[in-house]
């Protein structure tokens, strides 16, 4: 690759998305990750990994996937990160953008920044998350 090319692409926009984080949906959330795990709804806290399932939404899923259609690739989560202003908290209404790029230069990755603002615009949280984008040709089949 020449010196002077790119290490990146184009980012894609989703967004926004208008949330709201119910009681019951942090039960759910809870229940699927740890069900004899610490209840932090008992504990009347938005778990700090909640704000993932937002990335599940079919816009981000179908953005995130338009990377990696060009070649067959398998996507494997390498890191995610939670910064945040301010705690979530419950019944209370919020706004999520994404941003997604891909680095064109080894490794060949795809970031998804996203942010979590109040509905007077504010940042509460921003989340940083990166795929291993592999080729399907280099991942061992199973025995």
């Amino acid at each position: 690759m020449p010196a002077d090319a790119p290490r990146v692409s184009d980012a894609i926009r989703v967004g926004p998305f208008n949330v709201r984080i119910e009681q019951r949906e942090i039960e759910e959330f809870v229940k699927a990750l740890s069900p004899n795990g610490v209840n932090e709804t008992r504990l009347g806290r938005v778990p700090l990994t909640f704000p993932i399932r937002w990335l599940a939404f079919p816009a981000v899923r179908d953005a995130v996937l338009a990377f990696s259609r060009a070649a067959p690739m398998l996507l494997v989560q390498e890191s995610q990160t939670f910064d945040y202003v301010e705690s979530l908290e419950v019944d209370r209404d919020y706004t999520f953008t994404v941003e997604i790029h891909r680095e064109v230069s080894p490794p060949h990755q795809i970031v998804i920044d996203s942010t979590i603002d109040d509905t007077a615009g504010r940042r509460v949280a921003s989340l940083h998350t990166v795929m291993r984008a592999l080729s399907a040709h280099s991942v061992d089949k199973p025995i």
